[in-house]
C-alpha cells in the first residue's frame, strides 16, 4: 500500500499544475484582449517642450514610418507607422490650439498605402489654409511621404535627403504551375468573369494586366494633379520627374519639388516667417495609443517589406526599394 501512495501524491500534483496553467493562460488571455480593445479606440495626446521661447508657439507634428489606413493596436503588434486618424488628432490640437501660430510636419517616411496617404495630405491642405505649414525631412520623404509635404505652404530638406519618388505599385502573386505538380486542382465558384483570384494560380493574363495597370494610372495621375497643385508646377513639368526615381535634397529643390535645403531650424525659420513670429516655443505633439502611454513609450514604424509583405494586395506609393 505504500507504493500506491507516491502515484497519488504525483497525480495531484500534476493535476494542479495543469489547472494552474489554465487559469495563467486564461488570465494572460483576458488581459490581452483588455488591452487589445481599450487601445484601439484610445489615444492620448501629449506635448513636448523642444525649445522654450515666446508666448508664441510651434508645433511639430511626426509623420513616421510606413503610412497605413490603420495599425493593429493589440499587445502582439510590434504597433509603429502613421495613419490619418494619428494625424488629424495632432492637426486638431495644433489648430484649436490659439497659442500655436504655425504648424512643422517632420516627415520621415517611404511613403505606403495610397488612400492613407490621400487622407492624410488633405488634412494637411485643410490645415494649411487656417496657419501656416511647413514640412521637413531629414531622411526620406518619399512617394506618400512627398505627396503630404507637397501639400504644406514650405518643404525643406535636408541635403542628403531622399525624396520624391512620384509613382505607384500595385503587386500581385503568382504560383502558376504549383498547384498542377502538387495535384492540387483549385475550383472557383463566382458571380463574374473577374471576381475571383485566378491570377494566384494561373498567371496574369493580358485583360487582367489590362485592369491593373488603369488602377495605378488613376493613382498616377491622381499622384502628378496632387503634387502640380501642391507645389505650383505646371503638370508636364511634374510628369517629366514623376517616373518613380528618388531625388536628393538638392536634386529636389533644383527640380522644384522642394523649396530650400537645412536642418531642423531652418524649417522653424521659414515657419516664423511665415506666421510673422520670432524666438518662439517649439512644442511636439504626440499621439499614442493606450498601450504606448501605458508604457511611457513609443515603439516606430517599420521600413518597407516588414509592414506590408509581399502577400497584401493593394495599391501603394511607394519607392520600388522598401518592398
Amino acid at each position: 500500500m505504500n507504493n500506491d501512495r507516491p502515484k497519488d501524491s504525483n497525480g495531484c500534483f500534476k493535476f494542479a499544475l495543469i489547472a494552474i496553467l489554465v487559469v495563467i493562460v486564461f488570465v494572460f488571455c483576458s488581459f490581452s484582449s483588455m488591452i487589445a480593445i481599450l487601445s484601439m479606440g484610445t489615444q492620448t495626446s501629449s506635448e513636448r517642450i523642444l525649445d522654450e521661447g515666446s508666448a508664441d508657439r510651434i508645433a511639430v507634428i511626426n509623420v513616421n514610418g510606413m503610412i497605413l489606413q490603420s495599425i493593429d493596436s493589440s499587445i502582439f503588434s510590434a504597433g509603429g507607422g502613421v495613419t490619418p486618424s494619428m494625424v488629424r488628432a495632432d492637426l486638431d490640437s495644433a489648430l484649436s490650439d490659439p497659442s500655436v501660430k504655425a504648424i512643422i510636419l517632420y516627415i520621415e517616411s517611404p511613403g505606403g498605402e495610397a488612400v492613407a496617404s490621400d487622407v492624410i495630405r488633405e488634412y494637411v491642405s485643410e490645415a494649411s489654409q487656417r496657419k501656416p505649414v511647413v514640412a521637413y525631412s531629414g531622411s526620406i520623404a518619399a512617394s506618400g511621404g512627398y505627396m503630404i509635404a507637397s501639400a504644406a505652404d514650405k518643404f525643406v530638406v535636408h541635403p542628403g535627403v531622399l525624396t520624391g519618388s512620384i509613382g505607384v505599385i500595385l503587386e500581385t502573386s503568382s504560383i502558376d504551375g504549383l498547384y498542377e505538380k502538387l495535384g492540387i486542382e483549385t475550383v472557383t465558384f463566382k458571380s463574374g468573369e473577374f471576381k475571383d483570384d485566378s491570377e494566384l494560380y494561373d498567371g496574369v493574363d493580358g485583360e487582367i494586366e489590362t485592369i491593373y495597370q488603369g488602377i495605378v494610372d488613376e493613382a498616377y495621375n491622381d499622384f502628378v494633379d496632387m503634387v502640380a497643385e501642391g507645389r505650383q508646377m505646371d503638370r508636364e513639368t511634374v510628369v517629366k520627374l514623376a517616373d518613380g526615381r528618388l531625388y536628393t535634397g538638392r536634386q529636389a529643390v533644383a527640380n522644384g519639388l522642394a523649396d530650400s535645403m537645412g536642418y531642423f531650424e531652418k524649417a522653424v525659420q521659414e515657419a516664423e516667417e511665415l506666421a510673422g513670429i520670432s524666438g518662439s516655443t517649439i512644442v511636439e505633439y504626440g499621439n499614442q495609443g493606450f498601450w504606448d502611454a501605458l508604457l511611457g513609450t513609443k515603439v516606430q514604424g517599420i521600413i518597407g517589406s516588414q509592414l506590408v509583405p509581399n502577400s497584401s494586395f493593394g495599391v501603394y506609393y511607394l519607392p520600388d526599394i522598401t518592398r
